[in-house]
């Protein structure tokens, strides 16, 4: 005598398994990546650690850490968009600024999604 045993409940349960893990690991990358990119510890720009905040006299208005270098890198980025004066550095040249603007806009657009609803909800189901 044979038994017919009926496997499609289990075979959807499984399905629901993988499922939520492979939601489970997306929701972990998203939130490695916000935390990672919010890190107080490193610089924002080179990912090199910061021991404590630089501060310049232009660097007042970021909402990030910057490292020595790249501090100073800004420093005169801003120098040469004011039409300061700026050292004589044959690489900062146009693209050199638009290289810094463009990385601006990024910080800008990963703060606005970084304090999106959904990004919000993410953090408080944890």
């Amino acid at each position: 005598m044979s038994k017919v045993i009926n496997i499609q409940n289990h075979i959807e349960l499984e399905k629901q398994k993988k499922l939520e893990e492979d939601q489970k690991l997306q929701i972990e990358t998203v939130q490695k990546i916000i935390l990672c990119s919010s890190c107080r510890l490193r610089c924002s720009r080179c990912g090199v650690m910061v021991t404590a905040p630089t501060f310049c006299t232009f660097c007042s208005d970021l909402p990030f850490n910057l490292c020595p270098t790249c501090a100073e890198e800004y420093e005169e980025y801003k120098r040469s968009i004011t039409g300061l004066e700026t050292k004589n550095i044959p690489w900062h040249n146009q693209e050199w600024k638009e290289m810094w603007q463009a990385w601006l806009e990024y910080q800008k657009s990963l703060k606005k999604y970084q304090q999106s609803q959904a990004i919000r909800e993410l953090f408080k189901k944890d």
